[in-house]
């Protein structure tokens, strides 16, 4: 068999849905001839379907050497910049596709969204609109335009966004669970609560299941059952459900919680928790549909609910030394994985200003990247191997100044006083407005003023008292 017979059995193979085989078939032919160009195309969109962005985009350049401008090259390349997060170069790689293709509106609709990503929202705004002027039913322009407008801060235009994406067809329900989060950012919980259970639509739910509708508003009825309490999203959003517990078992249920091993120590601690990742149950509930189950009548916000372990923090006490000045934990960046880490997480370089303060730092994080080290900064991550490690050092220092992430929660959950250092569009859980949030008695929010401005945060962090 020549290169052109091997890469001919990949595309049969491609096509009947046999991915990994087809993968080899257009190696095995780019093996055989190196200038190939329709099998390094098919090769690459093929590890794009594979969820290999990296290598996608090597394939892509491979081909554009040898077929320079070709739109078909040009556009798997700019697609697989943006599934990288690449986000500044995936535009200008949808830009030379465009100047071959100008009226393709799936295109114009993707540099929107790689825009979007680049905090470019006027010009990401521009091209989904142009999208949407070439193909008014294209659903995923309406959603990639409700997500622009939602980081505008234009909550009702971004709604009406995502309704007109849902009406054109939302078959993962993308649509549907970011019109509940802005509901539920906005404070509409009657309308965002159920929808929000639409996530299960969605490829990246996994073997997850929603909430029973026969359960929405109705936690008695779990009286006297065995209920397992399951952690679906991150660390922060587990952390903040576990307070359901102590209600539930109010009413008569026997509760226990599925969690993340570095949350097994702490998550014991809960009030209500019967049992950690081991129980028989009747019921099983995925953590974020516990404000639904109880519909948000009232938050469950104790002073505290979660409780550090007397051995770790006196064992951190001992390290740790007297304390000569205010002693402060700091958080500025979370998982890099969550999709909207870009905006969450500081710079290390943001901290500058706050570190100036006469006050004694101590990072919170169980690593450190090279260029994050300060002399007034501690690194003790060799004693942080799981979140209970975390807890116990929490509870030597006097005050958290923490960005939304698990930390901030964990803070929080403690009842230790935290600054939550937010961007101007925050998550749903903090709400638009206010220094201050029903689920953590102790935390005070601190909001960007205007998009990016984490120096305006780090300022009123760093001078209140």
């Amino acid at each position: 068999m020549d290169a052109d017979d091997v890469y001919n059995q990949g595309v049969e193979l491609h096509r009947s849905g046999h991915k990994h085989a087809a993968l080899a078939c257009f190696e095995r032919a780019v093996s055989m001839r190196p200038d190939h160009v329709p099998a390094l195309a098919n090769r690459g969109t093929v590890l794009a379907d594979l969820d290999r962005p990296g290598p996608a985009l090597d394939s892509f350049d491979a081909a554009l050497e040898w077929a320079p401008g070709h739109p078909i090259l040009l556009n798997g390349r700019a697609h697989a910049l943006l599934a990288l997060t690449r986000f500044d170069e995936a535009a200008h790689a949808f830009e030379a596709y465009l100047a071959v293709r100008p009226d393709d509106a799936g295109a114009h609709s993707n540099l929107g969204a790689a825009l979007e990503g680049a905090d470019q929202l006027d010009a990401a705004l521009a091209a989904i609109d142009r999208a949407l002027a070439l193909d008014p039913a294209y659903g995923e322009a309406a959603y990639n335009r409700g997500n622009v407008l939602r980081e505008l801060g234009r909550f009702a235009e971004a709604l009406a966004a995502y309704d007109r994406a849902i009406t054109l067809g939302d078959p993962d329900g993308s649509a549907a669970i970011n019109k509940a989060l802005v509901l539920l950012l906005t404070g509409d919980f009657a309308a965002g609560l159920p929808l929000y259970e639409e996530r299960w639509r969605s490829a990246q739910a996994g073997e997850g299941r929603a909430l029973d509708r026969a359960l929405w508003g109705h936690p008695a009825a779990l009286a006297g059952k065995r209920v397992r309490l399951e952690a679906e999203q991150g660390l922060g959003d587990t952390l903040q459900m576990l307070r359901y517990a102590a209600p539930l078992a109010d009413l008569g249920a026997t509760v226990s919680v599925q969690v993340p091993a570095t949350l097994e120590a702490l998550a014991s601690t809960a009030p209500g928790v019967a049992a950690v990742n081991g129980q028989e149950t009747d019921a099983a509930i995925p953590m974020m549909a516990l404000p639904l189950l109880f519909w948000m009548d009232a938050v469950p916000a104790p002073p505290a609910y979660l409780s550090p372990r007397a051995q770790g923090v006196a064992a951190w006490k001992t390290r740790l030394g007297p304390a000569r000045r205010p002693r402060i934990g700091l958080a500025w960046r979370g998982n890099p994985h969550h999709q909207n880490d870009r905006r969450r997480s500081l710079p290390f370089s943001a901290l500058r200003p706050l570190l100036a303060r006469d006050a004694e730092f101590i990072s919170l994080h169980a690593e450190h990247r090279a260029d994050e080290t300060d002399a007034r900064l501690a690194d003790v991550s060799d004693g942080l191997h799981t979140l209970a490690d975390t807890a116990a050092l929490i509870a030597n220092v006097d005050l958290v100044i923490a960005a939304d992430t698990s930390v901030a929660h964990l803070a929080g959950a403690l009842g230790k006083p935290v600054r939550i250092l937010l961007p101007a569009v925050p998550d749903f859980r903090w709400g638009v407005s206010g220094e201050t949030t029903p689920w953590y008695p102790s935390a005070r929010l601190i909001r960007q003023p205007a998009r990016g401005d984490w120096a305006s945060v780090i300022d009123q962090a760093a001078s209140a008292p």
